[in-house]
Order: C-alpha cells, then structure tokens, then sequence
C-alpha cells in the first residue's frame, strides 16, 4: 500500500493511502482468485475550538470468483479525549 501526509505541502492533519490485495488458488474444489482494493482520505483538526475532530472518508471495492463482490463506502468522525 502506499500513503501520503499532507503536511509536507502544509496541509497538516490531512492524510491519505490506498491498499491493493490480491490472492488466488485459495484451498477449495475450484480455483479462486479474488482482490480488494481500499483507499482512504483523512483529516483531523490541528488547532481552535475543534482541535482533535476528526474525519475519515474510505472506500472499499471487494471482488472474488468465490462469492459476491462487496463496495463500501464510509464516513467516520473521530476525536480525541485524553483519559488519563
């Protein structure tokens, strides 16, 4: 997979990557090849009243001659609370 943080352009907190997996001749009666493909865009505030916010957008493609493909897509927010 690769990845990339965007604050060697001066964009801190903004970060992205991508994944590709890809497999075949999985253990069954028939040959079976299936891949997946994930990438994903993030960004989490760096300072102000919002310091910590969090959102994540990621998609997800799934393919295999096994079973049914699967597409996703997300949205996560996040933010940090210190605990201790």
């Amino acid at each position: 997979g690769y990845g990339y943080d965007f604050a060697r352009l001066g964009v801190p907190g903004l970060t992205f990557s991508t994944r590709y997996l890809s497999g075949n001749d999985g253990k069954s009666n028939t040959t079976v090849k299936e891949w997946e493909r994930d990438a994903e865009i993030a960004y989490v505030v760096q300072q102000g009243t919002f310091k910590g916010l969090g959102v994540k957008l990621r998609n997800y493609v799934y393919r295999s001659d096994f079973s049914r493909g699967r597409d996703s897509n997300r949205i996560y927010f996040t933010y940090d609370i210190a605990l201790w």
